[in-house]
């Protein structure tokens, strides 16, 4: 973590080494913590490939809405139609799904015409010609004026999929597939069909991520309500209040968070015109954070491997566990039960007891250190 009295250049060249340095003589490994949230079952995995069975029931209904429309049965075709879209909108739209609801579009399309709506029924016939190209309806099948709109379908390219994000607060930053797209409240096209990921951030808050899939032609709402991030703000906190007292309650939400036992505090800092590296560290059911030592940055090519070295002895010194040389011969560090977490505004060290996997990437904002592995 990183006083604001650290100008960013110096942040980033004396902390980004650190954690790999840390992690030579202690069994912890640094992990990405202020990661997005994800919203309760929306995730790429719950949009899976329809099975046999999904894809045979899918066939049974356009079958139905398709008897139910040689009946001249136009309102319950409708709703079969509708049924037909929404189960199909459960799953991937992938190969085995856009054929039907390319037939889907097309028999509404069918059913706009004979209602006299020919605007809906272009509408809906090109969003499956978008979604079935090469297919043209047989002549001997469909009557002159079905060939006629499906012509002219051809030449009225269906819209991008639009989507609205909102947020409370709002004026937060969009990120679709990890490039920004506006701000919110703004309107964003997702690219393609197909799951797309959307981030929302802004400073101060955790930020928020969404797993969707839209087609050409879609339109809808996203609203998200961003949680406040307990790290803002604790750079501040902790620069102003050496013994750390007053990070307590936050440092405590942080740990809770990642699930840590207890969770550790390196601030670069200044203090009467000397740089400064403060080693604090907390335990789960402890109230404040302890601080174990405070350090003057040496000058020299050696300094940060200095700071490191004597960080780590203070973290060991607190009970944190030292790599024994078999463990450092023999033992990647990501094989451990001891994690390390960066924090978007503050770096932090984590021991938690789960099981080991890979690193991860994190960012920073003005004033703060980011990791990356």
């Amino acid at each position: 973590m990183v006083s604001p009295r650290i100008p960013e250049t110096t942040a980033r060249e004396k902390m980004d080494p650190l954690p790999e340095l840390l992690a030579e003589t202690l069994r912890v490994r640094w992990i990405p913590a202020g990661l997005p949230r994800h919203a309760p079952g929306e995730d790429a995995d719950t949009l899976p490939e329809p099975d046999a069975a999904a894809l045979d029931e899918l066939s049974g209904i356009l079958a139905d809405a398709s008897r139910l429309m040689d009946a001249m049965e136009t309102g319950e075709a409708a709703l079969r139609l509708a049924e037909a879209e929404s189960f199909s909108r459960r799953y991937r739209f992938g190969e085995a799904v856009r054929p039907f609801l390319a037939e889907t579009f097309f028999r509404q399309g069918i059913l706009f015409l004979w209602d006299g709506n020919s605007a809906e029924c272009v509408e809906r016939f090109a969003r499956s010609r978008a979604l079935r190209p090469g297919f043209s309806p047989d002549p001997a099948l469909y009557s002159p004026t079905v060939q006629e709109a499906w012509t002219r379908a051809a030449e009225r390219p269906v819209r991008p999929a639009e989507l609205l994000v909102q947020s409370i607060p709002p004026g937060a930053e969009i990120y679709l597939e990890g490039n920004l797209a506006g701000t919110t409240p703004g309107r964003i096209q997702p690219d393609g069909i197909g799951p797309v990921r959307i981030l929302v951030a802004k400073e101060g808050y955790l930020p928020e991520e969404r797993v969707g899939q839209w087609l050409p032609g879609d339109s809808g709402l996203m609203e998200i309500t961003l949680a406040a991030d307990p790290a803002s703000g604790l750079p501040d906190l902790l620069a102003s209040d050496p013994g750390g007292e007053g990070a307590g309650r936050r440092l405590r939400e942080i740990s809770t968070r990642a699930g840590a036992n207890r969770i550790a505090v390196l601030l670069f800092d200044v203090q009467e015109g000397k740089e400064t590296l403060r080693v604090l560290s907390m335990g789960r059911g402890d109230r404040t954070a302890a601080v174990l030592g405070e350090m003057a940055w040496p000058e020299g090519e050696d300094g940060i491997e200095q700071v490191a070295r004597k960080a780590a002895e203070m973290l060991a010194s607190a009970g944190w566990p030292a790599k024994t040389a078999v463990t450092r011969e023999k033992r990647p560090w990501y094989h451990t039960w001891w994690l390390w977490v960066v924090l978007v505004g503050v770096a932090a060290g984590v021991a938690a007891a789960g099981s080991g996997g890979g690193g991860g990437d994190s960012g920073s904002s003005s004033g703060t250190v980011g990791v990356i592995f």
